[in-house]
């Protein structure tokens, strides 16, 4: 897991923890995105702050080649004087079949929401006939 200013994929986030990597579980709940890491803290992303989910090649600390990383973009709010931000969050399935499974799962989150109908848009554009899993190991 690798955190970076929204945009701006060689700004590494540090405040909140989300500078540390770790190995992590991740899963999708009709409430959010839980990110369980081994030795850090865990994550919670509120659906209400996740703003868009996508494949990407790499970001600062993890360069993975084509579309090796599942990337969160989210908003993380105001907290110990640090101000409010939006921000890239990249994830790397352990198998390869898994990244499309969780773009897909947070995109059908996103689709479901009131506030969601640009992320429903996009699920639309990207949605498979096949099942995909919830639940997915990351490093």
């Amino acid at each position: 897991m690798s955190t970076t200013l929204h945009g701006d994929w060689l700004a590494r986030v540090g405040a909140h923890g989300l500078g540390d990597r770790s190995n992590a579980q991740v899963s999708v709940h009709d409430g959010g995105l839980v990110i369980e890491r081994e030795g850090a803290q865990d994550l919670w992303l509120p659906v209400g702050t996740i703003r868009n989910a996508s494949l990407a090649p790499g970001m600062a600390g993890k360069y993975v080649g084509t579309d090796g990383l599942v990337v969160v973009t989210w908003a993380v709010p105001e907290a110990d004087g640090v101000a409010p931000a939006l921000v890239d969050t990249g994830l790397r399935p352990r198998r390869a079949t898994d990244r499309g499974g969780l773009v897909d799962a947070v995109r059908h989150l996103l689709a479901e929401q009131p506030h969601g109908q640009q992320a429903q848009q996009q699920a639309q554009q990207h949605q498979t006939q096949q099942h995909h899993p919830y639940e997915q190991e990351a490093r």
